[in-house]
């Protein structure tokens, strides 16, 4: 048996969740994949066996959340793998989490290391639940009563739509828009988001180049790059290269290409 499925969030959570994923597959025998950034926070659930991953050189624990990764890892997996996950908005796992998004950056902190009672006793109960949709919707009643904002989050919703544009403006620009100083911006952002907007909106960048690649399948690393918003196409290759591992021609022939942020 095989199943993925993305599920979108009820209206009231969608500025701070971008949609769920659920998977499930019998009998997977040493499959390793690539993981690559993706510009969003997730928090995982593994209903299943948990894979082995590089970053840690360990097994993944049974539930996380996962921070923003600073480059590729690979995860191997073994015999029955089923997970429900959370993926947040950039700006949104700040609502949920008593932690500075900053402490979750390049790591995954376990539930118990939350200092959030609530939290572990949610992943009791849906670690006992058989059905994946269920799940979910339990996830969505807890969040529903666990959304937490302060002043700042509509500058940060404003400033990630701006990061967000094929050519966004600087980042001090940015911090003026946002009535903040450069310092303070660029301190807040990293505190809401768990990445500073430099390396976000490089992210960013790269998540497009995936999805033009995933809705165009013969582009030109050439036309990839204007699309995408790089300087040239030697900019590409080489922030493709560190992100990845590959070249955009390597990676389509060995992976899925597709982009986790711009859901297509």
């Amino acid at each position: 048996m095989k199943e993925y499925k993305v599920i979108l969030p009820r209206k009231e959570l969608m500025p701070f969740i971008s949609y769920y994923w659920i998977f499930e597959e019998d009998g997977i025998n040493n499959y390793t994949e690539i993981v690559i950034p993706i510009g969003c926070m997730q928090l995982v659930f593994h209903m299943g066996t948990p894979p082995f991953s590089t970053l840690t050189n360990d097994y993944q624990p049974i539930t996380f959340v996962e921070g923003h990764m600073a480059s590729h890892s690979n995860l191997t997996y073994h015999n029955h793998c089923k997970q429900v996950v959370v993926v947040f908005t950039p700006q949104g796992s700040h609502a949920f989490f008593n932690i500075p998004m900053l402490e979750f950056y390049n790591r995954y902190v376990s539930v118990e290391d939350l200092n959030d009672k609530s939290q572990v006793e949610l992943r009791d109960k849906i670690l006992d639940m058989q059905d994946k949709c269920s799940a979910i919707s339990m996830i969505e009643d807890f969040f529903m009563n666990k959304i937490q904002t302060n002043y700042n989050f509509n500058r940060i919703c404003f400033a990630v739509n701006e990061l967000e544009k094929v050519n966004p403006v600087s980042i001090k620009e940015l911090s003026k828009k946002s009535c903040l100083s450069y310092k303070q911006f660029k301190r807040i952002f990293y505190n809401h988001v768990g990445i500073n907007p430099k390396e976000f909106a490089r992210i960013i960048r790269f998540q497009r180049s995936m999805n033009y690649m995933q809705t165009n399948k013969n582009i030109t690393s050439t036309l990839l790059a204007e699309k995408a918003g790089y300087y040239d196409e030697s900019h590409l290759l080489r922030e493709f290269k560190l992100l990845t591992g590959y070249t955009p021609n390597e990676y389509a022939l060995n992976c899925l290409t597709y982009s986790d942020y711009f859901i297509v």
